[in-house]
């Protein structure tokens, strides 16, 4: 049984999709939290957001298969 945590996560992923013209997977592991941060910041200055999500989450919204290859 998912969690309510993750439908709404999900639903959050579907709608960001749905709006956004493309879309970047990155592997951000090894940065501390002050990089972390600064890489958020040039995100959000440049017009972009950042979210943070499962694997197994992405999959799901990306139902067409997709992701598939890259994960």
């Amino acid at each position: 049984m998912p969690s309510k945590q993750n439908i709404e996560q999900l639903a959050q992923i579907k709608e960001k999709k749905g709006q956004s013209k493309s879309t970047i997977f990155v592997d951000f592991r090894g940065l501390g939290v002050n990089k972390l941060n600064e890489l958020r910041q040039k995100v959000a200055e440049t017009g972009g957001e950042m979210l943070v999500a499962k694997n197994t989450l992405l999959t799901i919204a990306y139902e067409d298969g997709s992701l598939k290859t890259l994960l």
